[in-house]
């Protein structure tokens, strides 16, 4: 099987079809037409994203390789792994794939994986329309088109429905903190406005506390959190699932007991953070965790002695 590749100007991921119609063909975020002769059938998936995406559309029985930290779904979990943050070229080509899924960081590998002849689609989804796009790319290439169109469709639905809702809300977007990691609870890592769940914050209804921070993610002050003093905090960090457990935690941290959204108990710790992170087509039902975070049910929220869900920016 070959690839061939011819550099572009684009700057996402397009799907095509050749009139051959033995060859399939993509367009990805290199810019290089990848072009199959036939559906790969032994795929190394080197990010969870790819995995999930590859099962979801049907096609999980033709992944041969996997990067470790690709746990979903059960069923991948019985697949080889190799380390997809340093990635090995000798190691993945033993695998003997017909396609080697990348994220753009790593497309300085594709040069040596074409020169053994192994085929390489390149992706790069900064945005949940992009991540769509993605899935149906890969569902291209692994011969489940009408899948993946599906999919992708489906991810559109999702997200049009939450924004419809939101449209529909006479309250303001209410400020939300997120936490990713707290290991330094004096400098935290946050999220800022280029990161990918900023952009579901804000389809979802809320708008980032910190979204100064231009940086996808980056260390904090404590002091900047307090002066933010946001509606709500997400925590995305390691750690428990349970809301009582967290709240606990951050209230323990000085000066968090008299955050508005902590005093509030306006704290999200129920969302897998998967959900949110991953470019995968999970991300529909992540998007959805948000809205329903933000936007509770009165049965859910309205608890004698609550303040309003929302006072001020």
């Amino acid at each position: 099987m070959k690839a061939s590749t011819s550099g572009s100007s684009a700057s996402e991921t397009t799907t095509t079809t050749s009139n051959d119609d033995a060859a399939i063909a993509i367009t990805d975020a290199l810019g290089r037409r990848v072009e199959l002769r036939q559906p790969a059938t032994r795929i190394a998936a080197l990010s969870p994203g790819f995995t999930e995406a590859l099962f979801a559309v049907g096609c999980g029985d033709q992944v041969v390789l996997r990067d470790k930290w690709s746990d979903f779904p059960a069923g991948g979990q019985r697949l080889p792994t190799v380390d997809g943050a340093v990635i090995s070229v000798t190691a993945v080509a033993s695998f003997r794939p017909d396609l080697v899924l990348l994220y753009f960081k790593d497309d300085r590998n594709t040069h040596a994986f074409a020169q053994l002849g192994i085929p390489v689609a390149v992706f790069d989804p900064k945005s949940y329309a992009a991540v769509a796009e993605m899935i149906a790319s890969i569902a291209v290439l692994c011969g489940r088109a009408d899948a993946g169109r599906q999919l992708a469709a489906h991810m559109r639905q999702v997200a049009e429905g939450v924004t419809a809702r939101v449209a529909a809300q006479p309250q303001p977007a209410p400020s939300v903190y997120v936490e990713v990691d707290a290991s330094d609870i004096a400098r935290p890592w946050t999220i800022g406005r280029e990161a990918l769940v900023t952009e579901l914050l804000e389809m979802a209804g809320g708008r980032n506390a910190l979204a100064h921070v231009r940086a996808p993610y980056a260390q904090v002050s404590a002091e900047e959190v307090l002066r933010a003093d946001p509606a709500f905090v997400l925590l995305l960090s390691p750690g428990s699932r349970d809301r009582s457990e967290r709240m606990r935690e951050l209230s323990q941290r000085p000066g968090y007991a008299d955050l508005r959204a902590i005093a509030q108990g306006r704290l999200i710790a129920e969302v897998d953070p998967d959900l949110v992170v991953r470019t995968g087509p999970r991300l529909a039902e992540g998007l959805q965790a948000l809205h329903d975070a933000l936007f509770p049910t009165p049965l859910e929220t309205d608890r004698p002695g609550d303040a309003p869900l929302l006072e001020g920016p």
